[in-house]
């Protein structure tokens, strides 16, 4: 049976003999309305062989997560839709079969607002609700609530440990902050400031290496920052800012790493080398494909 890995907000970099590369990469498009499938080459993403997937049910997809690991026999993606209506606001789980998304069905929960992301440890998928000050999980195989967590307007989870997680979390009154939080698991507790962003708005979090990385959507930049629990500390921005269009989400893979511009009308991936410093060099705006549609994530698989 074909071993299928999660390649979710993190990146293989030096896994040995375990290592398989993905196949595919895949875009969410929000502003299309669309979920992108383009071949993994050589390393590389083929962006001029991208096709557009039938998926049912979608209503502007922000989000997407592969749960393979646990579920060899059925395999299934996750798919987090946002259009502002309670209807729209919801997530979809999907089997994933040769490639394809197929037997589409809303999950049965329906108290999110704005599931603005998708990150799945073990058997928990974690949203956080951005507009409800919710960090709510499911469990992954039926998709029953298990537990919420009060955050205010959280936009990303991000598990360093598996009892140690980092959170962004906004504000309207301009103390948007990254928080460091316990966990089992299932909920987030204990949670304490780790770096405090002021007016700058973090939307998604990754990982390469030691480093952690953190989009600033406002700003239009990428911090890179070192952890030890439970401080953030010497953050330095990285890329090239002038390429950043709202950068959204941030994806690794084989030292690259993914940041799709989500600004109406810009339609872009920044794609940068990633170096031992983890400094990002080489930059490039990735804008080959036509079918690039206000992209927020790329997820390997």
């Amino acid at each position: 049976m074909k071993k299928w890995i999660l390649l979710l907000l993190m990146s293989c970099i030096s896994c040995g003999d375990s290592y398989i590369a993905p196949e595919n990469a895949f875009i969410v498009n929000r502003e299309g309305n669309t979920i992108l499938k383009c071949p993994y080459v050589a390393k590389a993403i083929n962006f001029t062989q991208c096709m557009v997937l039938s998926v049912e049910g979608l209503t502007h997809p922000v989000a997407l997560a592969f749960n393979t690991l646990n579920s060899l026999s059925d395999p299934r993606v996750y798919i987090s839709n946002y259009d502002g209506t309670p209807e729209g606001n919801q997530i979809l789980q999907c089997q994933y079969l040769s490639g394809l998304f197929t037997g589409c069905e809303k999950a049965p929960y329906t108290g999110y607002d704005f599931p603005v992301n998708l990150t799945l440890r073990g058997n928990s998928l974690f949203v956080p609700s951005y507009s409800n000050n919710q960090l709510m999980t499911f469990n992954a195989q039926e998709m029953d609530a298990v537990a919420n967590s009060n955050i205010t307007m959280p936009t990303a989870v991000y598990f360093t440990t598996f009892n140690n997680v980092l959170v962004t979390s906004q504000s309207d009154t301009d103390t948007n902050k990254i928080l460091s939080c316990s966990s089992d698991g299932v909920s987030i507790s204990n949670c304490t400031t780790a770096l405090d962003l002021g007016t700058d708005i973090p939307l998604s979090i990754g990982s390469n290496g030691a480093y952690y990385y953190f989009t600033i959507a406002n700003a239009n930049r990428v911090l890179k920052c070192e952890y030890a629990k439970p401080l953030l500390t010497s953050c330095i921005e990285v890329g090239d800012d002038a390429l950043y269009n709202y950068p959204y989400g941030i994806t690794f893979q084989d030292n690259k790493a993914y940041v799709p511009n989500r600004q109406s009308g810009v339609n872009s991936i920044v794609v940068c080398n990633v170096g031992k410093n983890g400094a990002f060099t080489s930059c490039t705006l990735e804008t080959a494909s036509a079918l690039l549609d206000g992209p927020t994530w790329v997820v390997f698989q």
